[in-house]
């Protein structure tokens, strides 16, 4: 183990990975001076043995490290996903606090092999973050300052000021996953933050957080012995706002909502979705997120916030 037996901690941490990972070389993080590893299997020997979902992490470990480093974590672990049945909605929250809660007040969260797809980074639709781009897939590097407060240059000239080591690590995961080594001077934002229909998927969101606690809501009746169920079932509610949202985004196009064109128009659902195409309908709003897209064949997407 890197720091065994002692209470002095290096100044980044890595989280999926220990001494033993057999899918790791170490190339990216082979400094045991810089960094402290996290791991669930005991049998890696990470210096801490942990999972981040399930309870939150030492009081020691608090502020400690200026970069925190998530190498090959499900997205699951981090970003709430109603539809995996791996995920729940306390898991993905308490592992994205614990997360932040061991990352310095000064320090940045760094999440390599993200998708560009709001299915595996709608957590971060609303949080300012850079992003450096694999020219060759669909997934992104993402640098999250802790201090959600800063502006952009704010954010880069707190880390140009990080320990050497830990500038050489960035400048060696770019290189090894062939992704640029430009960290853009502004947040991204790609199509997510879209003021005509922030809204709109603000309530869809919230909806499905809320949605996958409850129980299911069918209006079940009894005759001669046979329940029938009217309705749809709490998993059916929830993947057809999860579909439009990916629609609203203009990830998908409107035909894939005809499957769900019942669910969407029932109960508080369909509330939602009167409130808010009252006076404009989908197109438009999917319209609108499309403008946003500057060239999605390169995947460049930087948009200021």
């Amino acid at each position: 183990m890197f720091f065994k037996n002692s209470h002095t901690y290096p100044p980044g941490v890595v989280i999926g990975c220990g001494d033993n990972t057999l899918n790791c070389q170490h190339k990216l993080h082979s400094d045991k001076n810089f960094f402290y590893s996290i791991d669930i299997n005991p049998s890696n020997k990470p210096d801490k043995v942990a999972d981040i979902t399930q309870a939150p992490l030492a009081k020691e470990l608090s502020n400690k490290f200026h970069l925190t480093f998530l190498e090959a974590l499900p997205y699951y672990t981090y970003n709430f996903d109603p539809l995996n049945k791996e995920s729940s909605n306390y898991k993905s929250r308490l592992g994205m606090q614990n997360i932040l809660s061991i990352t310095h007040p000064d320090g940045f969260i760094v999440i390599s092999g993200n998708s560009r797809e709001f299915h595996y980074r709608s957590l971060f639709c609303t949080m300012n973050y850079f992003e450096i781009n694999n020219p060759d897939t669909n997934v992104s590097i993402l640098i999250l300052p802790k201090d959600q407060l800063l502006k952009a240059h704010e954010a880069l000239n707190k880390f140009d000021r990080l320990p050497l080591a830990l500038k050489n690590f960035f400048v060696a995961i770019t290189e090894y996953e062939n992704y640029s080594a430009n960290i853009p001077g502004e947040y991204c934002s790609l199509s997510y933050i879209n003021l005509k229909c922030d809204a709109f998927i603000s309530e869809l969101r919230s909806y499905i957080n809320n949605r996958g606690f409850e129980n299911e809501d069918y209006l079940t009746v009894l005759t001669i012995g046979t329940k029938f169920n009217f309705g749809h079932s709490k998993l059916e509610k929830i993947k057809a706002a999860t579909q439009l949202i990916t629609v609203l985004l203009g990830d998908n196009d409107i035909s894939t909502l005809k499957p769900f064109k019942q669910a969407l128009n029932q109960g508080r659902l369909g509330a939602i979705l009167n409130t808010y195409l009252q006076t404009e309908n989908i197109s438009s709003y999917r319209n609108a997120s499309l403008s946003l897209r500057i060239d999605t064949d390169d995947h460049t997407m930087h948009n200021n916030q």
